[in-house]
């Protein structure tokens, strides 16, 4: 609404751009690990979600046995192989803090320029 109010001085309205593209650029350098209930399969089911910037969600169920990872163009939700299990676990562990950082194999595919 700032930015259509006429009455705004373009510093304040250049100021508010700076500061939005300020906080989208640093949430795209961070990770997060927090519960969630999701959709898998058309089922609920209580997951440890992994964010990694804006790359990627990846989930892990509390047992620890099943892993996954969002998928856009399904948006939803897809099993991944257990050979990630490992690496997704202790990803939430460092995004939570709970773990020394270290580097990390995540699946998180290819980059493909239109």
């Amino acid at each position: 609404e700032t930015l259509s109010d006429p009455e705004k001085e373009a510093a304040e309205k250049y100021r508010r751009v700076m500061e939005t593209l300020q906080i989208e650029a640093e949430y795209g350098r961070t990770v997060e690990a927090y519960q969630e209930t999701i959709d898998l399969n058309g089922q609920k089911v209580l997951v440890d979600i992994l964010r990694v910037g804006r790359l990627s969600l990846f989930f892990q169920t509390p047992d620890g046995k099943l892993v996954g990872q969002y998928d856009r163009i399904k948006e939803g939700w897809s099993l991944l192989p257990s050979k990630y299990c490992r690496e997704i676990e202790k990803a939430i562990e460092i995004a939570r803090r709970e773990r020394t950082v270290e580097l990390t194999r995540l699946p998180l595919g290819r980059i493909i320029v239109p």
